[in-house]
Parts: structure tokens; sequence; C-alpha cells
């Protein structure tokens, strides 16, 4: 195959010339490294840093992870970054702080330096919806990543981590198991990555610690998977008239807060003219009416003495996240406690067989079905030749490396399609011969042409992942992908070990500390 440790990695090297960016020097301890292989091409690792590699730490040595994966899979790997953790932002999510991030930032630019871009650093969650869970259209998407990249070479391997190596990671590759139809549901493919890449954790346990909203992802990705699209046409939804709440013993009402896919809709904290809250003890009942169309999260806060809502993990007491298209049709959605995510420090004094949320939607008329929220053509499930297509466009889109116009131009001069183009300079590294033995000898040219036949794009320019332009074909932009929110309570840290465990329990033992510490003068 092509070698994409060529030309690109020397000027690299020579332009930071501070760094030893020395790779496969030597054979790597592997007794050392945490790394799953899933499938023969899947592979589970642990997040990577300065420090030494510790494998019950899910936890790999940068340059020793960097070493293993040049001398074991040169030319032949990809590594899928879902971790808070990029090289080119400067915030995240995450409980560690500005001091943490900026060390996982400087990590994760050593591993691009080593790997020389060969990694892409994928967002999780969403900025303004609050939510740790992503879309299915963005899980999609993902998998399409990973489906192109092993189909361009039977040899090609992918690499996924996040930041404790298990708790994203696991869900990716679950659904890409069953987005290539390897497991019956993501569920089940969910215990199967697990049962791997912790096999000494008893099923039971790895159920009884995934969030609820997990299950419900899992079922709405079958859905999507079965259907071969989203239901409804990827709508549904309508007017949130308002959201009732049963057997939540706080004797004032908690903060609700009520996100759509790419801002807040409601507060309870903000006065507005058709909205109020009801509370007697331990029910009420929350006047939204705002329309909701599309993901959205439901979250329910402690309300501090200065009546905002508290923040940090502490300070939610739970979460719903879902897609309207995904509702049961009705006037009101019922959700029991085991539909929800209670963080975990509460769930002993919230009583199962009471606790309830009820959210009120009047429907959408039908001629409102189509709304700016409701899927689009993009959004129907691609199988075959179209998933790969896609899935190498959406590389392209992914991928750290910024192809330099130059040497694109050369290629197009060759009578080279852009695309492809684009995408063999950015897997190559910017090494032009490389490049171009890469278009001469791959597939690459063929499966991205595909595409492009089945679904000609615009002909107003041709716009590679960093705003490079050249007269073609266009591609989706990856602007609007979801993007991670500094301060909010990730997935990672629901399953990183006993210190995320920890951060989610927070201190003074929960509602019943709460009650006694927070109340309003007087109550």
């Amino acid at each position: 195959m092509w070698n994409f440790f060529g030309k690109g990695y020397k000027e690299a090297a020579e332009e930071d010339e501070d760094n030893d960016l020395s790779l496969g020097t030597g054979p790597v301890d592997m007794t050392t490294l945490d790394i799953t292989y899933i499938t023969h091409r899947l592979l589970a690792i642990g997040c990577p840093v300065d420090g030494p590699s510790d494998r019950d730490a899910n936890r790999n040595n940068v340059d020793d992870l960097s070493n293993w994966l040049v001398n074991d899979h040169k030319g032949h790997f990809l590594v899928w970054n879902i971790s808070d953790h990029r090289s080119n932002n400067g915030g995240g999510r995450g409980g560690g702080g500005g001091r943490q991030q900026a060390a996982g930032t400087q990590v994760s630019r050593k591993l691009h330096q080593r790997l020389q871009g060969q990694v892409l650093d994928i967002p999780w969650g969403s900025r303004n919806r609050r939510c740790y869970v992503p879309s299915i259209r963005h899980l999609l998407r993902v998998c399409y990543s990973i489906k192109g990249w092993l189909d361009l070479d039977p040899e090609n391997m992918a690499a996924v981590f996040c930041a404790n190596g298990k708790a994203r990671t696991s869900v990716l590759l679950a659904c890409y198991l069953r987005f290539e139809g390897e497991e019956s549901t993501a569920l089940e493919a969910y215990r199967r990555v697990w049962a791997k890449r912790d096999p000494e954790q008893k099923p039971e346990q790895v159920i009884l610690h995934t969030p609820r909203s997990l299950f419900a992802l899992f079922d709405n990705f079958d859905c999507c998977i079965r259907l071969g699209r989203p239901p409804r046409g990827g709508a549904g939804g309508g007017l949130l008239v308002g959201v009732a709440l049963n057997g939540l013993p706080l004797a004032e009402p908690p903060v609700l807060e009520v996100y759509g896919p790419t801002q807040l809709l409601y507060s309870s904290t903000q006065e507005e003219e058709d909205s109020h809250v009801l509370w007697n003890e331990d029910q009420g009942f929350f006047k939204v009416n705002k329309p909701l169309t599309g993901d959205f999260v439901v979250i329910a806060r402690f309300k501090g003495t200065d009546g905002a809502a508290e923040t940090g993990p502490e300070g939610v007491l739970f979460r719903y996240c879902n897609h309207t298209c995904f509702l049961p049709q009705g006037e009101q959605v019922v959700l029991r406690k085991s539909e929800v995510d209670v963080m975990p420090s509460y769930r002993d004094q919230i009583p199962d067989d009471v606790f309830s949320v009820s959210l009120v939607l009047v429907p959408e008329e039908e001629e409102d079905a189509g709304s700016s929220f409701s899927f689009q053509e993009q959004d129907q499930v691609k199988v075959g030749p179209a998933a790969t297509q896609q899935g190498l466009a959406d590389l392209s889109s992914f991928h750290f490396v910024t192809p330099l116009l130059p040497r694109l131009d050369k290629l197009l001069g060759r009578g080279f399609p852009p695309e492809a183009s684009t995408l063999a300079l950015q897997l190559a590294n910017n090494d032009l011969s490389a490049a171009i033995t890469m278009m001469k000898e791959s597939p690459l040219q063929d499966l991205m042409t595909y595409r492009l036949a089945l679904s000609p794009r615009s002909s107003e320019g041709f716009s590679p992942n960093r705003g490079l332009r050249a007269k073609s074909i266009s591609v989706v932009s990856p602007g609007s992908m979801l993007e991670s929110d500094q301060g909010n309570l990730s997935l990672d840290h629901y399953e990183d070990s006993q210190h995320s465990r920890d951060s989610l329990d927070g201190p003074g033992g929960g509602i019943g500390a709460f009650r006694r510490d927070h109340q309003q003068p007087g109550h």
C-alpha cells in the first residue's frame, strides 16, 4: 500500500524541532498497553497520556501507542478520537477543570504529531443541547467514516478511544457493529464490546451502570437501521404545553430546563408571560408552551439559595434525552424512573413506584410536519457502496490534515477528481508522491466517484475541510456537526471508574442533604 510517512512528516518535523517526532524506534511492551481487538479490524484503545501506560486504568503512553501503531499497522491505521481532548481546542466537557483539559489538549497534539495527523477529532455531545449522547445523524456519519476507511483496503484497521477508553468507545463500536449487521441489536453489540473490553465485569453490572438515555439511543438506532430511515420523516413533535413531575421529594420545585437541537427553549427561572410553575410538596407542573421538534433534552436541577439553577454534576437531579420522531404518539408521554437518567446519588431517595415525568405534547398539524428540524434526504440510512462513498466524504470532513493548495492543484492538474485528491493528500499527510500513488493504485477514485454520479452536488465550488476552494463539486461542511460543551456531564463520567462515580454522587448525601443545606430562609 501507499506510504503515509513521507515528505509531509519530514516537513512537520522541521517545523517543530523542539519535539522528538521519531516513530517506530523499536518493539513496544504490549503487556502494558491497553488495546482490545473487538474484531480483527476494530480496536478499542485506552486514552493517550504523557505518563506511563496502565492497562488497568485504560491509559496508553502516547509514544508507546504511536510506536506500536506504526510498527504493527504502518500505512493501514486511522484513529478516531471521541474524547473532549482535541489538538485544536482549549476547552471541552469534563470534571477535571482547565488544567486537566490543557494537559489533554497537549497530549492530543503530540498524538497528531507522532501519527502525522492520522487522527480524527470527532465531537460527541452537543454544545447547546446539554446532551451527553450523540444524535442518530451524527452516529451514522461516524459509522460511515469507519466503513469508508475499512472498505478502502482490506488491511486497514480503525482504532477508537475516549477519555476513559470504555464508555463512548463502547457506544460507537456497538453502533458500528449493528450498522454492519454483525449483531441483531445495538444493545447486544454493546454487551459484546464490553465483554471484550472488560471481561471481568459482569454483564448485569454493565447494564446497571449504563445511562437510561443510552437504551433509548440504541432503540432509536435499531429503528433507523430497520426502517432505513427515521420514523415520521424524522419530525414528530409539536407544542410542548408543559412538563409534569411526580414523586420528587422536594419542598420547592427544582429548576427545569428544556433544550432543543440548538438552544435553550425553556427555563423555569426565566419569567415569561405564558409560562408558570405549580408545585405542591413532591409534585408539580411546569407550563412551557414552546414548540418542540427534533433532538431535545429535559433537565431538572436543584435550585440554589439565589434562586438560580445549581451548576455542575452535583446540581443535576435527572435528565432525559430523545428525538421527537421516536416518541410514542399521543398528547402525553409518561416516563418512569427507569426511563430517565436519575443521578446515582439520588436514585435511592426517589421512589420507583410513584416517580414519573410527563411531557404534555400537542402534535403539530400535518402541514407543519416538514419542519426545519426534520430529517433530510441525507439522513436515509445508506448501505453498500453508497455508505462507503458517504463515509469517505465524511472521513475527509473529520480529518485533521489540511490539504496544501499547491499540491491539490497539482493533483487536479493531472485530472484526478477533487474529492478523492483532497482525501488522498490528507491520508498521505500532504506527501504528493504518496497521494499520487494512492490515486493510481487504490480504489479511492472509483469509490468516491460513485457518490458523485449517484447524487450530484452543486458545482459552485469544492470545499475541503479547512476551506480550500477549487472549481468542482461541493462537500457537506462539517460545521453543522455537534460539538462538546464545557461544564456538562458527559457519558464518560458515568463509566470512568470510581473517580467519575464519585463526581456524580456529589457531596453531602443527596436530596436529603440538599433540603437541609439549601432551603430558602423561612422554609
